[in-house]
């Protein structure tokens, strides 16, 4: 006759019996209650440990305590207790620590959220991840309309970094007016959205945004300026460069900093807009060294090239024409041809404001020469010219500036500015000709 374990009454047949597989799955059903049991009380005594911790304020390093070693953080019983208490919701990172239990766990998310929102909606039981929850718009959209839902997306960064790279899920967002709220005072939501391309898609014409960057605070724009590939993405935007224009203060800071200096100068929309304002260019007046940047990149140059004031300005200052140098064949063509006609105050100016070197050498071939922070001037040599030379600004022989014909020659004509790079090409016989390569020390 069979016998009975002591605590747990699990059947232990004789020797003599007959094996009973009813026997057998009584015994499993009572070990799987008891174990669950014991289980839970585990769960609830760190539980109880948890939240008489979120009372006393102490929560952050308790959570990660006793969540860790217990495996509290994916009981949903203990997510959800979390979830429905005010301090722990007022808490980042108790708020940070719900969703992300949630995320890590097998539990259905939606099943949580139907309890959290008050929804009832029976489409939740079906989704099991974030990813899920984010990507259906209704679902997403329950969410948003909640305070405490809202307030578990926005607050585990996890699950915003999801949310920034869904362009509906960053529709539904930047509609809502508490999102800038949680903006501000979270750097880790702003880490996140200066990281997202789908976000820098979006808040270039983002009235909240934009009122936060052009606030009076500089940090904004400073942590905004700084974040490289999110500001090319906002100069494409035609708003967010006229907003800039109202702002000399961040402008200045701009073409104060060598990464962002580059990126609007190589967005041609941004330069015109920019740069060719008659703010600016009178900013640029009243303080020539920032001017000096801009002027290594294409788009910048072709702004100024048919403004006389700004080529008299440059050609009368030393910083400006060496990164003019610099540049190279990088500068707008017609603003190369152009700038020729201040050669004489470029050549006062190197002489009278750099310390130079000066080469001559005599030439009787076709030559081309490339050089990095050197500006080459010609002179004729002492024969009559017996032969056209054209000038290029590219070693590639394909920005001509000027041909010097036999015909036409004089000691004045020959007078040509390059910058970084030349070509100087006979057509006919040899001439003798003398260069004086003016080196910028």
């Amino acid at each position: 006759m069979a016998t009975f374990t002591d605590y747990y009454n699990l059947k232990k047949p004789e020797d003599t019996d007959f094996f009973d597989i009813a026997d057998m799955n009584g015994n499993s059903d009572i070990i799987d209650a008891t174990l669950s049991d014991f289980a839970k009380q585990l769960s609830d005594s760190a539980s109880k440990e948890i939240m008489d911790c979120i009372d006393k304020g102490v929560m952050s390093h308790r959570l990660g305590v006793f969540g860790q070693k217990s495996g509290i953080y994916k009981n949903p019983t203990f997510l959800e207790n979390l979830a429905y208490d005010d301090n722990a919701l007022n808490d980042a990172y108790c708020v940070n620590f719900i969703l992300d239990g949630l995320i890590d766990s097998e539990i259905h998310m939606g099943n949580f959220f139907k309890k959290v929102t008050g929804s009832g909606d029976t489409s939740f039981d079906s989704l099991s991840d974030i990813e899920s929850v984010i990507s259906s718009d209704t679902v997403f959209g329950i969410i948003m309309n909640n305070e405490k839902s809202k307030k578990l997306i926005y607050a585990s960064e996890k699950a915003f970094k999801i949310l920034a790279e869904n362009s509906s899920a960053v529709s539904t967002v930047l509609a809502d007016e508490g999102f800038f709220k949680y903006f501000k005072n979270d750097s880790r939501i702003r880490d996140v959205v200066y990281s997202s391309n789908v976000m820098a898609e979006s808040m270039g014409e983002n009235t909240e945004f934009l009122n936060f960057m052009f606030s009076v605070n500089e940090e904004n724009y400073v942590e905004i300026i700084s974040n490289s590939e999110f500001l090319e993405k906002l100069f494409k935007k035609q708003q967010f460069n006229q907003r800039l224009l109202l702002n000399i203060n961040i402008i200045k800071y701009i073409l104060n900093n060598a990464i962002a200096t580059k990126i609007l100068c190589e967005n041609e929309n941004a330069c015109n807009t920019i740069l060719g304002n008659e703010s600016i260019i009178s900013l640029f007046k009243e303080n020539i060294g920032l001017l000096a940047p801009v002027l290594q990149y294409e788009y910048s140059t072709a702004v100024f090239k048919d403004n006389d004031e700004i080529m008299v300005l440059i050609s009368k200052n030393p910083n400006c024409l060496y990164n003019l140098a610099l540049s190279g064949g990088e500068i707008d063509f017609d603003f190369y041809k152009n700038i020729q006609k201040y050669r004489a105050n470029i050549q006062n100016t190197i002489f009278t404001t750099r310390t130079i070197k000066i080469l001559e050498y005599g030439s009787a071939e076709t030559v081309g020469k490339k050089g990095k922070g050197i500006i080459y001037m010609f002179k004729g040599g002492e024969s009559t010219l017996r032969s056209n030379i054209n000038f290029y600004a590219d070693i590639e022989k394909t920005k001509l500036l000027k041909t010097i014909t036999s015909s036409n020659y004089d000691d004045n004509m020959l007078d040509i500015v390059c910058f970084g790079t030349f070509f100087m090409e006979h057509l006919g016989a040899a001439t003798r000709i003398t260069r004086n390569i003016l080196v910028l020390i």
